[in-house]
């Protein structure tokens, strides 16, 4: 049996497949990850992403961004903002850290961001580094 870690109130280092892969469970109405790691899940709502920016489309009310990580790809939508503050936009083939929301709408997952800054390494393996440190650093508070 699995052991259930709540991590939703946190900005959780995750990877895309993860995001692409994962189950999902509605709590409130709202989407929640169960990422399994070893014989733990994370639940998991709010994530944070490191990501290269590789397409965008603007639509009437968003503009979505294609990110890859090498795990995979999913869709960064930003909507328009009604109060007429400009957009901040995303350059192709630049790395990005997003701290954001998981969301599905009819089977279409994506994320919602509430910060985007510029990472300040082209090298993602070093975030993949700080993934699996994070989480061996959890489970091995758990198992002592």
């Amino acid at each position: 049996m699995d052991e259930v870690l709540n991590f939703s109130k946190v900005f959780f280092p995750v990877y895309i497949r993860e995001l692409l892969d994962s189950p999902i469970e509605l709590e409130e109405d709202k989407p929640v990850l169960k990422i399994e790691v070893n014989n733990f899940i994370f639940r998991v709502r709010r994530i944070r992403v490191v990501a290269e920016v590789s397409d965008s489309k603007e639509g009437s009310r968003w503009i979505d961004y294609t990110l890859r990580d090498g795990t995979g790809e999913i869709i960064l939508r930003v909507w328009h903002n009604t109060s007429g503050t400009p957009i901040p936009l995303l350059e192709l083939e630049n790395v990005y850290v997003i701290f954001g929301f998981f969301k599905e709408f009819k089977g279409f997952r994506y994320i919602s961001p509430i910060i985007v800054k510029k990472y300040n390494s082209e090298d993602l393996k070093a975030w993949y580094q700080q993934i699996e440190l994070t989480r061996k650093a959890i489970l091995r508070t758990l198992t002592v």
